[in-house]
C-alpha cells in the first residue's frame, strides 16, 4: 500500500507542469530531493532501493530543469537591459 502512494504521488508530480517561476520550481525541487532522501534512508530491500533511487534521479533532473529555467530566464532580462542600455546610450550621444 505504501508503495502505491508514492508511485501516486510520483506520478502526480510528473504529470503537474512546473511554474514559471524559477524560485517556484528550485523549491519544488528541493522538496523532490528531501523526499527522495528520506526514501532512500528508509529503503529496506532492493525493490525499495530502486525504488528510492529513481525517484532521486527524477529529482535531480528537477533540480537541473530548474537551473536551467532560472538561466533562460537570466539571459532574456540580461538581453533586455542590455538593449535598454544601448537605445539610452543612442538618444543621450554616449
Amino acid at each position: 500500500m505504501r508503495r502505491l502512494g508514492f508511485f501516486l504521488c510520483v506520478w502526480l508530480l510528473g504529470a503537474l507542469p512546473l511554474a514559471a517561476n524559477p524560485v517556484a520550481e528550485a523549491e519544488a525541487a528541493s522538496r523532490a530531493l528531501q523526499s527522495a532522501a528520506i526514501q532512500l534512508s528508509e529503503a529496506r530491500d532492493a525493490e525499495d532501493r530502486v525504488i528510492a533511487l529513481t525517484q532521486t534521479v527524477r529529482a535531480y533532473e528537477t533540480a537541473l530543469a530548474a537551473l536551467r529555467s532560472g538561466l533562460r530566464q537570466a539571459t532574456i532580462r540580461e538581453r533586455s537591459i542590455e538593449a535598454r542600455l544601448k537605445a539610452d546610450e543612442r538618444q543621450t550621444g554616449a
